[in-house]
């Protein structure tokens, strides 16, 4: 008698089943709202700040004026500039180095100078220059700036030399009519003539009628033709020396960003990697308290971003020439505290977490805006306002800010002390919350 052959045969296409596994992977899905929320989310956020990031001209630009000359003239060019919608005047000034002053604490971006003895040396045909000094941080800020003031001081420029030449020919026009009309005068009037009218007389009549318009043309002849078809000149000074290029001033929120990325997605491994393949577990199951495990974890991703942080700066060092004008242990000070930063956060979602997916889920929902609103690709000045404050919140902004100020503008430790504050307060906060939230889960 033959036995009963219970071997389940295999198909290769089983319908029935395909839908069960749907079904299952929906079950674990939907049980996993940490995951869902990123995944739906991300696109979201990534297509709001895309969208009102990118494409806008930079307004309201803060800019400082320096005023030397308080003529009319003068104070219609600053109406000129305080009147662009490009451009918010935040303070005039006497000298430049209360302007330098406003500049180096990134208070402005621009600075105007309209330099003394303006409209005097207008109306003696004399060119004047327009000095205008840009902070090169944002590229996008910088190039507005340029175009923006260079069309307006050029305009400015061209009416005045448009109302030169028709005084001018107003002035020949008159004197050449006047002239005759003395003349006709002189030769006519038998008083003048017979010398009963005085010499006196007429050489004051002469003045009035004829000397005063001669004097017009004879200074418009003698003045340079440039000097009358270009009065005013815009003339642009570097802001943080000679030479200066690009990647001299994106290179410090290049840096604060990549660390950012770095130290976040790495602690993804170190806690929430680990707890999945069991490493941490064994170290849970010693005689180790939760200060030591995060001091170690959190001691071993700084000095790494470290390294790579001075491997970036070397590179840009060696390859593209950046110069780097401040101190180095300043700069190595505001990383130390950066990457602390963005070490706590990554450990911060780890402990909130309880599978890596979910942290790689949540750690990209806060990074990659980050990164759109650190002002590396876009500029956050040509942001909607919400994202500007938005911008002013995340620890990159100021640690950017910092290190541009140290590494490009040479500036010392109490140019950054408001930066250094914000970014130890934020430190401050993340460890404690980290301390508060940390669990042994085995």
């Amino acid at each position: 008698m033959a036995k009963p052959n219970n071997v389940t045969h295999e198909k290769l296409f089983d319908i029935k089943k395909i839908f069960g596994i749907i079904r299952k992977n929906y079950i674990v899905l939907s049980r996993d709202t940490s995951r869902i929320l990123p995944a739906l989310l991300f696109p979201i956020v990534i297509m709001l700040v895309l969208g009102y990031a990118t494409g806008n001209t930079p307004k309201h630009i803060p800019t400082a004026i320096v005023i030397h000359d308080e003529s009319p003239l003068s104070q219609s060019i600053v109406q000129a500039i305080s009147g662009s919608q490009y451009f918010t005047v935040k303070a005039e000034v006497s000298n430049v180095g209360q302007a330098r002053d406003l500049l180096d604490s990134g208070k402005v971006k621009v600075i105007v100078e309209v330099p003394p003895d303006l409209e005097k040396n207008l109306d003696n045909n004399i060119q004047s220059n327009i000095v205008v000094i840009v902070d090169e941080s944002d590229s996008s800020i910088a190039q507005t700036s340029r175009v923006i003031l260079q069309s307006t001081i050029n305009g400015i420029s061209a009416r005045l030399s448009r109302q030169k030449l028709q005084t001018y020919q107003y002035s020949v026009s008159s004197s050449g009519q006047k002239l005759n009309l003395y003349i006709n005068n002189f030769q006519c009037s038998p008083n003048i003539s017979s010398g009963i009218f005085p010499l006196n007389y007429q050489q004051k009549n002469y003045q009035e009628n004829v000397a005063s318009q001669l004097l017009n043309i004879q200074l418009f002849s003698e003045a340079n033709p440039q000097d009358i078809l270009q009065p005013i000149v815009y003339v642009e000074k570097p802001a943080y020396g000679i030479g200066k290029q690009p990647l001299d001033f994106v290179l410090p929120a290049l840096i604060a960003m990549t660390l950012f990325q770095g130290a976040v997605m790495g602690m993804g491994r170190a806690v929430a990697g680990e707890k999945r393949d069991g490493s941490l577990t064994r170290v849970f199951l010693t005689p180790t308290s939760n200060i030591t495990i995060i001091t170690g974890t959190l001691l071993f991703y700084i000095i790494f971003e470290m390294i790579r942080a001075s491997f970036l700066v070397l590179v840009s060092v060696i390859l593209f020439s950046v110069v780097i004008e401040g101190n180095f242990l300043l700069i190595a000070f505001i990383l130390l505290i950066y990457v602390s930063i963005a070490a706590s956060i990554g450990m911060l979602i780890s402990v909130i977490v309880k599978t890596e997916a979910q942290f790689q889920g949540i750690a990209l929902l806060i990074s990659l805006p980050v990164l759109f609103l650190s002002g590396v690709f876009f500029p956050v000045q040509a942001m909607p306002k919400l994202l500007q404050t938005i911008a002013q919140i995340i620890t990159v902004t100021y640690a950017a800010d910092a290190l541009r100020s140290i590494m490009v503008k040479g500036l010392g430790f109490n140019y950054i002390l408001f930066d250094v504050g914000i970014l130890l307060g934020f430190l401050v906060v993340l460890l404690t919350l980290v301390l508060i939230l940390f669990r042994r889960d085995i």
